[in-house]
């Protein structure tokens, strides 16, 4: 069986946040490549990799958006929980089934399509958030005994 990921493209021109994205994007890449010809104990490797990769990439964004002040995280962390919990899911069917191409359609369907928009309505907005108040730190404040005088 020959599963070609259409995705490759839009995967590899995506415009990410940061490392941990584009990682994770590596992780998905190498998941779906050795998907048609692997021993289920390899997918089962690299979908406990996905796995803890996102939680960590998770984790990482909400303790940058907590630093920052970030007014939408309960929202943002509710998303993170939601992809969680579809990868679980898509891990648990596979385990039970060991349908390539269930899972295959979830990683090149479903979680393409979850990353490309929670990076659009989500990390871009976040990732912003961040820059301007890390900005505005960084900015020389005015001492008010200079301006006095």
């Amino acid at each position: 069986m020959s599963v070609q990921f259409n995705q490759t493209a839009l995967w590899q021109n995506l415009r990410v946040v940061n490392q941990l994205q584009k990682e994770e994007i590596e992780i998905l890449e190498k998941l779906i490549e050795v998907l048609p010809s692997s021993e289920d104990e390899v997918i089962d490797e690299w979908l406990d990799r996905l796995e803890r990769h996102t939680k960590h990439r998770f984790t990482d964004e909400e303790a940058r958006m907590i630093r920052s002040g970030y007014p939408f995280l309960s929202e943002h962390r509710r998303e993170h929980t939601l992809a969680m919990d579809r990868i679980r899911k898509a891990r648990t069917d596979w385990e039970e089934d060991r349908n390539v191409l269930t899972l295959w359609s979830f990683l090149e369907r479903d979680y393409f399509d979850w990353f490309m928009q929670h990076l659009m309505d989500f990390d871009f907005s976040s990732e912003n958030h961040e820059k301007r108040n890390r900005n505005l730190r960084n900015k020389v404040q005015p001492r008010p005994e200079l301006i006095e005088a």
